[in-house]
Order: structure tokens, then sequence, then C-alpha cells
């Protein structure tokens, strides 16, 4: 009977034993996933999802060349979009430059540079309608502008007439894209170079201040708007020497500039020219 009592205690005990160790199994945590695991796996499920995204593509409406409404700028101000979003542009009033379209939110937001200035500019451009006509609504330093597309007809009617052009013209004109370098040392002392010799030419030039006016405009006209914004800011150096080379006193000036054997001082009659080619370029 004893030995019987002292199986039963055993096997109650053991019994015992048992579920207090199943208990404690029940209550121990379950293991937490490293965080470096746990990071690597939110960062596979992020990337995933961002493929997954399709990107933002710019409006097809905005691509193309454009040019900006005739009550709003000069006709030779251009706005070129390409289908994957470089941009290029040119306004006039020292106004231009070259950069990419990011789409922002649903909005083709370009970022460019001055080709001359390296001013920095940043605008929206947007599909519109514009006098009942397909255009681009451009969004600049607060102001708003409407880039529209140039019929044929007047794409032809803002081509001037040929001018009667003599050969000193386009020299002077060549050797100012040539020298004249804006942000150089040396830079005024080519615009002082350049002004003598184009006073030199007005002196004797056949031409008419309309004729001036009207083949320097056929000239900006053959330009991209980079070429366009170059020479606006070589000819504004030119205009500041002239300026200069119109007051009395101006022979050192001269001699430093390497200048020998010109006109000054030149008469008001050569000035006639000049202001028409200052006034076509926008720096009257």
């Amino acid at each position: 009977m004893k030995k019987l009592l002292a199986l039963l205690a055993v096997i109650v005990l053991a019994l015992a034993l048992s579920a207090c160790h199943r208990g404690e199994a029940e209550e121990e945590p379950a293991i937490e996933e490293e965080p470096a695991v746990q990071a690597a796996a939110e960062k596979e499920e992020a990337a995933k999802t961002e493929e997954e995204q399709e990107a933002e593509a710019l409006p097809a409406a905005l691509v193309g060349s454009w040019q900006l409404d005739g009550g709003s700028g000069p006709a030779a101000a251009e706005l070129v979009v390409a289908a994957e979003g470089a941009v290029s542009f040119f306004m006039g009033g020292g106004v231009d430059g070259a950069g990419q379209i990011k789409m922002e939110n649903g909005q083709a937001v370009a970022y460019t540079k001055s080709y001359m200035e390296s001013v920095e500019y940043s605008f929206t451009l947007t599909p519109a309608e514009y006098r009942g006509e397909p255009a681009v609504e451009m969004e600049l330093n607060g102001q708003v502008y409407y880039w529209v597309q140039a019929r044929p007809e007047e794409q032809a009617a803002s081509v001037p007439a040929p001018a009667a052009v003599d050969e000193g013209f386009d020299r002077c004109l060549d050797d100012i894209a040539a020298n004249v370098q804006p942000g150089t040392s040396a830079a005024f002392m080519h615009a002082v170079e350049q002004a003598a010799a184009l006073m030199d030419w007005a002196s004797t030039t056949p031409m008419s201040d309309e004729d001036v006016a009207t083949a320097f405009a056929a000239r900006l006209l053959s330009l991209d708007s980079r070429g366009m914004a170059t020479l606006l800011a070589q000819l504004e150096l030119v205009d500041g020497a002239y300026r200069q080379l119109l007051e009395p006193g101006q022979e050192e000036l001269l001699a430093a500039a390497g200048v020998e054997n010109s006109g000054y001082p030149w008469s008001a009659a050569a000035t006639a020219e000049i202001e028409a080619l200052m006034n076509e370029a926008g720096l009257r």
C-alpha cells in the first residue's frame, strides 16, 4: 500500500511540473524582429511601391515652339519645349535661359539659368487657351505671360522686308559677336574698339536708320534664343562704350583700346544709324 501511494505521489508531482513548464512557455514573449531586418523589409516595400507608380508625364500640349503674344513682348521672343522636358526661352531685356522641366504635383515647373548672366529662373508652364487658340501660360516672377503658336502668315509677316545692307554693317556685327565677351576683364576695351568702328561705319554708310533697324531685326530673327541673348548682351556693352565716346576728351580711352586713325570726334550725323540699331535692340 505504501508503495502504491508513493507511486501516485510521483505521478502527481510529474504532472504538476509538466503543467508548470507549459504555462511558462505560453507566457514567454515572441522574439521581435531585429531593427536592421525590419528596416530592410520596409525599404524593399517602398522601392516596390515607387516602381509601381508611373512618373508624371509632361503634358503634350506644352511641347513645341511658341512666340510671346505680340502685345506682351518683342517679335523675336521665343519659348521652345522639347518632349523630354528640355526648355529654352528668350524674352528680351536680359530675361532668357535654358534648363529642364520637372513635374511637381501636376504642374510643369521649369528650372533654368540665364545664358549670359547666370541668373536662375523658375516658372510654371500650363496648357491654356488664349483668344480662342491653344497657348502656354507662363507664370514668372509674379507675372503671367501667354505664348502662342504663330500661324504661317504671321510668321511671314514677322520677317522684315529685305533692306539695303552694305558690307560694313554685317562686318561690324560680326566683329562685335567675335570680340566682345561680356564678363571678361577686357570686355569693355573691346567694346570701345567696336564702338569706334561702328561710329566710323555710320559716318559713311548709305544705309538709312530705317534700313539699319530692318536689317538688324532680320539678323536677330535668324538666331536661336541663345544667340539672340548673346548678341543683345554684347550690344549693350558696345552701347555703353559708344555713349562714352560721344563725350569730349576720350582720346586716352581710344588709345588704351588700341584704336588708331578713327574719326573721333564724330559728327552728330553718325549717331542716327547707331541710335536706330540700339533702339531695335531694345536698349532705348
